[in-house]
C-alpha cells in the first residue's frame, strides 16, 4: 500500500491535502502534533469520515486513557510510536488497534536483530532506513532476502540514496510505504506503480550522477502495454562497481547509462555496437548471456527524428553545438548521412579532434555569428550556448534540433523559436531514443 502522512499545523490543512490527494492514497498516516484541546472534536470527525486503512503516529506525551477514548472514537486500524514503553502498554491493551513499534536505524547487519527485538510484545516492527551513501544501499539490498523473510514489518526510506529502495519496497515486503511530500506519492503510485511491484517483477534501470529519472514515465507506461511485470528505475552512484553490485543482486535485465559514466562503462562491456566504437560512449547497456552488450541510441534517435527530411535531401549542411556525447553522437550520425558538419564548442581543440575523426569542420564557439544562414539543420547539444554563441542569429529557415532534454529554454532556443524555425525539442529526442531503448531491452516494439 502506498499512503500519505499528514503533519500539518491544523485539522482543515490535513483534511484538504487528503482530499486532494484520494485517488494516490490507500492509507493514510496522521501526525498525532495536529491534535489540541481547541481541536479534538473536529480532529475526531474528520478522522471518523476516512474510510482507508489509517495510522495515528504518537508523540509519546499522550495520557494512557485520553489515548484509549481518541483510538475507539475514531477507529484507527493502527497506532505507531518510538516509545517502546508506551507501545508494551498499548500491545496490552488495544484489542482493535495494532500497535507499531518504530525503532531507530542501526547498522545494516543488526536490521533483522532490529526488526526481532521490536516486534516484541506483539508489536509490528518498523525501522528507519537512512541511505546516506551507495555502501548503505548495496548492503540494503545485500540483506534484502533476510529481511523479506522476517514477516509483518514497516520501513520507513530517508537519504540521498534512498529512492530505488523505495520504489522497491515491496521486494522487502514491508506493509506500506507513505510519503510525507503529496508529489512523491504520486509519482511512485502513477509513474513507478510501486504498489504493484512483486518478488516476480523485473528491474530495468538507468545509472547516473546525480540520478536522471527522465526516461522512467517513457519506460514505465509501456511495461503494461506488452504484458510486462516490470518496473524502470533511477540510481544514482559515485562509481559503476556499486551499481554492478546491485546489479547482480537485483538480476537488473538491463540499463541505460548518462553522465558521467557513458565512456566510463566501455571498459565493462563484453560487445559493444558500431556506434559505441564511433562515439566512444554508450547509454544503454542490455544483458546478453553472461556478458553485457552496450549500444548508442542517440546515434539512431536522431536519424529517426531528422529521417524525412533527409531521405528528402533537404539537409546538405548542418551546424553541432557542442561536442560532448551527445554531440558526438550527432556528428556521427549526420556524417553517416553524408551531411556536411561544422562543430563549434567553447573548447575548440575538442571540436578539432572531433572534426579530423568525422571529416567535418570545426571553430569556436566564439565564432558562432560566422555560420548564420549557412546551416539547413542547427543542432543544440550544449546546455551552455546563450554563454558562449550571443552573436549567432537564425534566419527562421533553419530546422532546429535540441538534444538538451533537462533544462529550461535556452536564451539560444528561445532565439529560434522568435525567429519562427522549426523546432525539435529536447523532449521530443528524448522519446525517440526512448522507444529504442525500450525495444532494445526488452524485445517489444514500444506500444504506441
Amino acid at each position: 500500500m502506498l499512503g500519505l502522512l499528514l503533519c500539518g499545523t491544523s485539522v482543515k490543512e490535513i483534511s484538504e491535502c487528503l482530499s486532494e490527494n484520494r485517488e494516490y492514497t490507500d492509507i493514510v498516516e496522521i501526525d498525532a502534533k495536529v491534535i489540541t484541546k481547541e481541536n479534538r472534536e473536529e480532529f475526531i470527525s474528520f478522522a471518523s469520515s476516512v474510510k482507508i486503512p489509517k495510522v495515528l503516529r504518537l508523540t509519546g506525551t499522550e495520557e494512557m486513557e485520553s489515548l484509549q477514548q481518541l483510538l475507539e472514537a475514531c477507529r484507527f486500524d493502527f497506532v505507531s510510536s518510538s516509545n517502546h514503553h508506551l507501545c508494551t502498554r498499548l500491545s496490552k491493551t488495544l484489542k482493535k488497534t495494532s500497535v507499531i513499534r518504530i525503532s531507530p536505524s542501526e547498522k545494516m547487519q543488526n536490521l533483522y536483530k532490529t526488526l526481532k527485538k521490536a516486534s516484541e510484545n506483539s508489536c509490528i516492527p518498523a525501522v528507519n532506513m537512512c541511505f546516506d551513501s551507495e555502501e548503505t544501499l548495496v548492503s540494503y539490498f545485500s540483506f534484502l532476502n533476510n529481511i523479506s523473510a522476517f514477516g509483518k514489518k514497516i520501513i520507513y526510506f530517508s537519504g540521498d540514496y534512498c529512492t530505488p529502495a523505495a520504489i522497491l519496497y515491496r521486494k522487502a515486503d514491508s506493509m506500506y510505504l507513505c510519503c510525507e511530500k503529496p508529489e512523491n506519492l504520486r509519482i511512485l503510485k502513477t509513474v513507478y506503480r510501486a504498489d504493484r511491484i512483486n518478488s516476480e517483477t523485473t528491474v530495468y534501470a538507468t545509472v547516473g550522477n546525480p540520478a536522471n529519472d527522465a526516461l522512467s514515465q517513457i519506460m514505465n507506461s509501456a511495461f503494461p502495454k506488452v504484458g510486462m511485470n516490470s518496473v524502470f528505475i533511477p540510481f544514482m552512484t559515485n562509481t559503476l562497481k556499486a551499481f554492478f553490485r546491485i546489479s547482480d543482486i537485483l538480476d537488473i535485465s538491463g540499463f541505460s547509462i548518462t553522465k558521467p559514466f557513458n565512456r566510463e562503462i566501455i571498459p565493462y562491456l563484453g560487445k559493444i555496437s558500431r556506434e559505441v566504437t564511433q562515439t566512444g560512449a554508450a547509454n544503454l547497456a542490455v544483458r546478453e548471456n553472461r556478458y553485457l552488450k552496450g549500444m548508442n541510441t542517440d546515434y539512431y534517435g536522431i536519424l529517426n527524428l531528422l529521417e524525412k527530411e533527409l531521405d528528402s535531401g533537404k539537409i546538405k549542411n548542418a551546424v553541432v553545438f557542442g561536442c560532448g556525447v551527445a554531440g558526438h553522437s550527432a556528428v556521427w550520425a549526420l556524417r553517416y548521412r553524408h551531411v556536411n558538419v561544422t562543430i563549434l564548442n567553447r573548447t575548440a581543440d575538442k571540436a578539432r579532434k572531433l572534426a579530423a575523426q568525422t571529416m567535418s569542420e570545426w571553430d569556436s564557439l566564439e565564432n558562432a555569428s560566422k555560420y548564420t544562414g549557412k546551416a539547413d539543420l542547427i543542432i543544440q547539444a550544449t546546455s551552455s550556448v546563450e554563454d558562449y554563441a550571443p552573436d549567432f542569429k537564425f534566419t527562421g529557415k533553419e530546422l532546429v534540433c535540441d538534444l538538451v532534454y533537462n533544462a529550461n529554454s535556452s536564451a539560444f532556443m528561445s532565439g529560434a523559436e522568435k525567429a519562427g524555425c522549426r523546432i525539435i525539442s529536447g523532449k521530443s529526442c528524448l522519446i525517440s531514443q526512448g522507444k529504442l531503448q525500450f525495444e532494445k531491452l526488452t524485445g517489444f516494439y514500444y506500444p504506441e
